[in-house]
């Protein structure tokens, strides 16, 4: 696309003609001297000389100085081409460029097929999300019929730190008779994103929320840029370069791969049955499905399994885990038009299979990214498809050998984790943001392979809550990279259904047990004091104690696992609490155990616990308090994880 200055500056020049007036000739009389005595003659009276007559001065001629463009004068020119785009998610802005297309973020139109489009002179449209590219944030929606003049993109890389510029977009604006705003700000530095080869441009005004997807203009009058992020914790904005997107356009109109990459329709069925082979492996199907439809599934099988519903936006989603085996029912009203994905996973880590059901056509997804293997030197593309998505690499290393890893993306927080097959999860190392980046959240880890085999590399939103592609490099260590790392001795914190999680392992006792990465573990909780260990989840919604004793009975015999469990019911009934019962289950490590639940009735605080008994003296206990059942997942996770080291 040609770039276009967007302004029209109009240029009055004015001349004046000038003409110079000839001088006048005067005759010279003379006089010849002889040697001979002439009569005299009587001189002539002499002729007065004229002065001569002065030439006119050529008056200069006028140069007009330019008008300079004022940030009015700025807006009324290029306003009517910016935009307000409605989509799933919310608002934002757009700018019309050539070819009747809309240029704006794609994280403010994806995953939808189709948005709705205000002009600020109120014409309305609807429009088809064209292409994106979810790697740098970028869409096209249209192309749309209008009048409106489009805009041409320029290179502002080389305007100085201080320059001024204006923003125009939609900030904050949801009422129903939108009008573009006008923002004044300064370019602060600028942020050369070398490895997805993206300028951008730090300004000192945040880009607020509708304002993603509006334009940066110079006071020339050219747009010199894209609107799409803030760091609202500095106060700072940031503006994609209109350089570095130009190059992108083509590409985005190509044919689009869309939200279900791997779904394919004519395997669509209510009912499939299929195995999971441990607790990183998953299956998942599709639901084409409109806004304010009901979605049920049904998931049965002879493994612990976790359903999970959701869209891509997580707007729509629900996680059902209420029993360690049989069936996981979960249902959802969809709030949102994008395709929703059914999700079956499980928590053991052993081969389990399942049947899953659904009043909707479930079509199975294949994940293009799970499985593919990767190697030294290779720069790769991925999806992270849904928000709780876990994309699954090979590697195959040497003892000793070494490897850079490093993900960056702009939409999801990457969180690379590293697995030698053979050792297991124990072996598992992760990074989160070791890499830097544009929002300083990019992971990178120099790793040492242990032993020679198959890694897996495994890539997730490191939130739970995004989607979105990443680049994925495994490249030979550089100067500079982070010193490499191994296996721990013990787990690092890992992504799980409950988000990061840590390992607890008992220090005097040989009983090991995952807990939220996010809980306080040094709280001063007046309940803590009573226990060898305790978590506190933040605001206090839940609090995790946990004890480990030898038991002995008075006459020095040890006791039974089923007396402690008639002796915690009567002791917990002594104290005024409500018993709900029993549940024997079995972790996924394979160790039995006993869950009892009780209610305490004036505040509602419900109470979990869960016993395990290790002849012939030694027991593990948690207790887990809670009062909002969204908690309870939590706790089935972390029964789920316990094992016995030795």
């Amino acid at each position: 696309m040609s770039r276009l200055i967007a302004a029209i500056i109009f240029v009055l020049l004015l001349s004046v003609a000038c003409t110079s007036q000839p001088s006048v000739a005067t005759p010279i009389s003379t006089a010849t001297a002889t040697d001979e005595a002439q009569p005299t003659t009587p001189a002539p009276a002499p002729t007065p000389t004229p002065s001569p007559a002065p030439s006119a001065t050529p008056s200069p001629s006028v140069t007009p100085t330019p008008t300079p463009l004022t940030p009015t004068g700025i807006f009324e020119s290029l306003s009517p081409a910016v935009v307000r785009i409605e989509a799933d998610r919310g608002f934002g802005s757009g700018v019309l460029i050539e070819g009747n297309y809309i240029l704006t973020n794609a994280h403010v139109v994806w995953p939808s097929a189709e948005v709705a489009i205000v002009f600020p002179d109120g014409a309305e449209t609807t429009a088809p999300v064209a292409g994106v590219d979810l790697l740098v944030d970028l869409a096209l929606v249209g192309p749309v019929e209008t009048d409106v003049t489009p805009l041409s993109l320029a290179d502002g890389e080389q305007l100085a730190v201080g320059s001024p510029l204006l923003l125009i977009g939609y900030p904050g604006d949801a009422t129903r008779d939108p009008r573009p705003a006008l923002t004044q700000t300064l370019v602060s530095r600028l942020h050369e994103l070398e490895s997805l080869d993206m300028t951008y441009l730090q300004v000192d005004t945040p880009i607020a929320g509708g304002q993603s997807g509006g334009i940066a203009v110079t006071m020339a009058g050219e747009v010199i840029g894209l609107t799409g992020h803030r760091v609202s914790d500095a106060g700072l904005g940031l503006v994609a370069s209109a350089a570095d997107v130009t190059p992108r356009l083509a590409t985005m109109l190509a044919p689009p791969s869309g939200v279900a990459r791997g779904g394919d329709p004519a395997q669509g069925d209510t009912q499939h049955t299929f195995e999971i082979e441990d607790n990183w492996s998953h299956r998942v199907f599709i639901v084409a499905a409109p806004v304010g439809t009901t979605i049920t599934a049904e998931v049965n099988g002879d493994g612990d399994a976790v359903l999970i519903i959701q869209d891509a936006l997580d707007i729509d989603s629900i996680v059902v885990d209420e029993t360690y085996e049989g069936v996981e029912k979960g249902q959802l009203v969809t709030m949102t038009s994008g395709p929703h994905f059914v999700i079956v996973r499980q928590h053991n880590n052993w081969p389990a299979t399942y049947t899953l059901t659904s009043e909707q056509t479930l079509i199975p997804y294949t994940d293009p990214d799970d499985g593919r293997t990767v190697a030294i030197g290779e720069v790769y593309q991925g999806r992270s498809d849904y928000p709780v998505d876990i994309d699954v690499f090979n590697l195959l290393l040497s003892k000793d050998e070494t490897a850079n890893i490093h993900a960056t993306a702009l939409l999801i927080d990457p969180y690379v984790l590293v697995e030698s097959v053979a050792l297991g999860v124990n072996s598992i190392v992760e990074d989160d943001s070791s890499g830097g980046g544009l929002f300083n959240w990019d992971a990178e880890m120099t790793y040492r392979a242990p032993n020679t085999g198959s890694f897996r590399v495994l890539i997730t939103d490191s939130t739970g809550h995004s989607a979105g592609d990443y680049q994925l490099t495994v490249r030979e260590p550089y100067p500079d990279a982070p010193t490499p790392i191994a296996p721990a001795p013990t787990m690092t914190p890992a992504p799980s259904p409950i988000g990061r999680v840590g390992r607890y392992e008992s220090a005097n006792f040989p009983f090991a047990i995952a807990y939220p990465a996010g809980y306080d573990s040094d709280s001063a909780h007046e309940l803590c004091t009573t226990y060898d260990r305790c978590f506190v989840a933040p605001g206090n919604g839940a609090i995790i104690g946990i004890l480990e004793t030898e038991l002995r009975k008075p006459d020095g015999t040890p006791p039974t696992l089923e007396e402690l469990i008639v002796e915690l019911e009567a002791s917990s009934v002594e104290r005024g609490l409500q018993a709900l019962g029993q549940e024997e289950i079995v972790t996924q490590s394979g160790t039995p155990g006993v869950i009892s639940a009780f209610e305490e009735p004036d505040s509602g605080t419900q109470i979990r616990v869960f016993t395990y008994f290790q002849e012939p003296n030694l027991m593990f206990r948690l207790m887990f308090f809670y009062i909002s059942p969204g908690f309870e997942e939590v706790f089935d996770f972390m029964v789920s994880s316990f094992e016995v080291t030795q």
